[in-house]
């Protein structure tokens, strides 16, 4: 039966300090040290997401835990990085001149403002990231939206890690997407610990249809 070695310190101190999916992830890293291992290689043998993969390398970097071949892990963090480059801000005339030639994204503004109120800038590229650079749909960002705003974290920060979250999950459809806030939901209540103080509700996004209807005019 083969074997691998896991730093005493790793039991010692880490059992309670990191979470379950740092744990897969230098497990997998200390297995297979001898060689390469892609992020996407990591994540679909642990279960873990991609972009969790480049948090957990970077939380073992930073708590000094040796891990065999250890400049390899650098490209995971360098390629996450990478993509978080490609979010830029875009000038609001050129924001105002997309919305004129996408009906789709002018549409999307509408609805996410019937759930934030008036987008500024920053809200605004950020929808347009998720929705040209991310791959999210309409419906798909709509419920994202609508499960932080319920949960008070609509905060751009935590809709951008959620957001990159589930387009590594593949979470790119409307069914998918109430899946995963079904799932969330479920976890938070589990484990009693609510995000909010009222009572979670199905995000319906056929009701902020209804409710911006009047309100939305293609250009």
């Amino acid at each position: 039966m083969e074997s691998f070695d896991v730093p005493c310190v790793v039991a010692d101190n880490f059992l309670k300090l990191a979470t379950g999916g740092q744990i897969k992830v230098l497990l997998y890293l200390l297995r297979f040290s001898e060689r390469k291992c892609t992020e996407e290689e990591i994540s679909a043998n642990t279960g873990v997401s991609i972009a969790e993969v480049a948090d957990a390398v970077l939380f073992w970097q930073n708590a000094n835990i040796f891990m065999p071949r250890q400049n390899d892990t650098d490209d995971i963090i360098e390629n996450t990085a990478e993509k978080k480059k490609l979010r830029k801000n875009l000038m609001p005339t050129a924001i105002e001149k997309m919305t004129k030639e996408m009906p789709d994204l002018h549409r999307l503004f509408i609805h996410v403002e019937s759930i934030l109120g008036t987008l500024n800038p920053s809200w605004q590229n950020l929808l347009i990231w998720i929705y040209n650079n991310l791959g999210l749909d309409y419906e798909t960002i709509v419920t994202l939206i609508g499960y932080c705003k319920g949960n008070n974290k609509a905060k751009l920060g935590y809709v951008e890690t959620m957001a990159q979250s589930w387009a590594d999950d593949g979470i790119n459809t409307l069914e998918l997407a109430q899946k995963e806030v079904q799932r969330l939901t479920d976890l938070n209540q589990s484990s009693g610990r609510n995000i909010s103080k009222t009572k979670k509700k199905k995000f319906d996004v056929k009701k902020y249809e209804e409710i911006c209807v009047n309100n939305y005019e293609v250009i």
